[in-house]
């Protein structure tokens, strides 16, 4: 059974949207057809996307782990089409595709110290060893770095987001372990939401202008301001966390957010390309979608196991 406090929290990214609907067609005649075009897709997709993971939710724990799972893929194969690699990698990506599926099950089965140290330790080692025996050394530093930190930001990273399911203390129910999933998710869109729009409105002094040109730094507090204030808000609602360590966890997750979106900002300017695919019509691809994400999530968790949950 899923909480109030979960519905709450989809309910209210619902109202956003059909609010968000509402008054970009009272504004259309005064926005340019391109924005207004890309805008009206964004929020379509979004609709999508959250429809997916209400339908996640309401299957439970099983529907979750679906659902990450899936997106840790996807997130992995656009990854490693995006960056050109050698001939040769191709069955060592085999083993990295592998790895999604165990380090999933490793969370599911509740092996937290194994899921934990699965990829960063014996994928690491692992890697350079099934490289090695391609016997080709060109470019075998790339190919061995672009393979790993695929696996560690869209594998490793992104399971971070089911490892509430890992059982620990007594006093933190399924549904609310669900809820704090949602608070986590919306906070981390929220603050990406709210640095766009204050970036929009207000924004004039940029911030890391050679990175990402539109990233300024009204947009850079206002998100902050917006996560901070919110997390004060909805923690103790969605989380066991006090208002205090709710606000925190607010502040933590706008400046986080913010820093995995520019790190994969650099990473499309290096390769030359605006989005990682055209995978969701609005937004570009999963990456797109899911930069801030790889950033909240495991700092996140651990800030919320720091002080609660004593795994």
């Amino acid at each position: 059974m899923l909480s109030s406090a979960t519905w709450m929290g989809l309910s209210s990214c619902f109202s956003l949207l059909l609010v968000s609907r509402l008054v970009l067609a009272s504004m259309k005649s005064r926005l340019q057809e391109d924005f207004f075009t890309q805008i009206k897709f964004r929020i379509r997709t979004w609709a999508y996307i959250l429809g997916l993971l209400s339908l996640s939710v309401y299957l439970g724990k099983g529907g979750i782990f679906w659902f990450f799972g899936g997106v840790s893929f996807l997130a992995f194969k656009e990854l490693v089409s995006i960056v050109p690699i050698r001939i040769a990698d191709r069955r060592t990506l085999f083993w990295g595709y592998l790895a999604i599926p165990i380090q999933y099950l490793l969370v599911a089965k509740g092996f937290y110290v194994l899921s934990l140290i699965f990829i960063p330790v014996y994928m690491l080692l692992f890697l350079p060893i099934r490289l090695t025996l391609t016997g080709e050394t060109k470019n075998y530093l790339r190919s061995l770095s672009v393979i790993h930190w695929a696996m560690m930001t869209m594998v490793f990273c992104m399971a971070h987001i089911v490892f509430f399911f890992i059982p620990g203390q007594k006093d933190f129910p399924f549904p609310e372990r669900i809820s704090t999933i949602i608070y986590l998710i919306l906070l981390t869109q929220l603050g990406d939401i709210a640095q766009f729009m204050f970036g929009k409105a207000l924004g004039k002094k940029k911030i890391l202008p050679k990175i990402s040109p539109n990233k300024t730094w009204m947009g850079f507090l206002g998100g902050i301001a917006t996560t901070t204030l919110m997390g004060f808000f909805w923690g103790p609602k969605m989380t066991p966390l006090t208002p205090i360590l709710s606000l925190f966890s607010g502040l933590l997750i706008g400046v986080a957010g913010f820093l995995g979106d520019v790190t994969l900002s650099s990473l499309k300017r290096d390769l030359g390309i605006k989005d990682t695919s055209l995978m969701l019509p609005g937004h570009g691809g999963i990456l797109d979608r899911i930069d801030s994400l790889i950033f909240t999530a495991p700092l996140f968790f651990h800030f919320f196991n720091f002080f609660w949950l004593h795994l």
